[in-house]
């Protein structure tokens, strides 16, 4: 390594110890990682959450087999074609 590149990155050095610091010590600037869960889960005891999660996720995967059945069963649907 030459005498140059050596004194860049001794100069470097203090910056980036500067920069690490203020980094670590920013705050989320949104309302924070959990903000789209819909339901509050700091609060709540672990069967709440659970039944709160299990219902939000079976509302979730539901609606598509519901718009699939709706849609294969309403009149003039797949299922009353005349083929």
């Amino acid at each position: 390594m030459s005498l140059i590149s050596a004194t860049g990155l001794r100069a470097a050095r203090p910056a980036m110890r500067k920069m690490d610091v203020q980094r670590m010590g920013r705050r989320f600037i949104t309302p924070g990682p959990n903000w789209h869960f819909p339901f509050n889960f700091t609060t709540t005891t672990n069967r709440a959450l659970a039944l709160k999660f299990g219902g939000a996720l079976g509302f979730a995967f539901c609606v598509p087999f519901v718009a699939i059945w709706w849609h294969w069963n309403r009149p003039g649907g797949l299922s009353h074609s005349k083929a």
